[in-house]
């Protein structure tokens, strides 16, 4: 008899029984499911998103982050020094205001999320506030936000600059334009 007619430790199987094709298979459905389970983003075409009604920002608030480090995980940057926020959930809304006592209230997000933009390059010296959300543009959950950065200069105090709030109907942002040039977060 030849060894390629053994049960156990056969080209292709496991101990316990398991081939490695379904063991693969089962890999490939479970990550077919935890897929499944992310919310997609909404498609919308570019100028469907430019042509949409903007919605009015509600409970706009700014705030001054001393420790920067701890909004990482809420960031989406835009480059080096700015970044997109976007706060769909409480406890993330808790993490925000954590690490901006400044921000006060509580969002609704059964209507919306909240949106904002960060500067992280420290204090500016002329003591204008780095950046403005200006407009946000909604069509079916996507967004488009539009804001200025007020350039200058600033001393590197590691702080960074907040600009927040609730909009309704928003559920992720697709488009963020900021002094004209376009960025596409993810």
């Amino acid at each position: 008899m030849s060894g390629a007619q053994c049960k156990r430790g056969a080209p292709g199987r496991r101990a316990g029984g398991f081939s490695i094709g379904r063991v693969g298979l089962l890999g490939v459905l479970l990550l077919g499911l935890s897929c499944a389970v992310r919310p997609r983003p909404p498609l919308v075409s570019v100028p469907a998103l430019e042509a949409a009604h903007v919605v009015p920002p509600k409970n706009r608030q700014r705030a001054v982050v001393c420790d920067p480090s701890r909004l990482e995980d809420l960031l989406c940057p835009l480059g080096p020094r700015l970044a997109l926020l976007q706060i769909r959930r409480p406890e993330h809304w808790t993490l925000l205001r954590q690490a901006a006592p400044g921000l006060r209230g509580t969002p609704d997000f059964a209507h919306g999320s909240v949106v904002g933009l960060v500067s992280r390059l420290g204090l500016p010296v002329d003591g204008r506030w780095p950046l403005t959300l200006e407009t946000v543009r909604v069509l079916d959950g996507a967004g488009f936000v539009v804001g200025h950065f007020q350039g200058g200069n600033f001393l590197p105090d590691g702080s960074a600059y907040v600009e927040a709030a609730e909009i309704d109907g928003l559920t992720r942002v697709l488009m963020v334009e900021i002094n004209a040039t376009r960025f596409y977060p993810d």
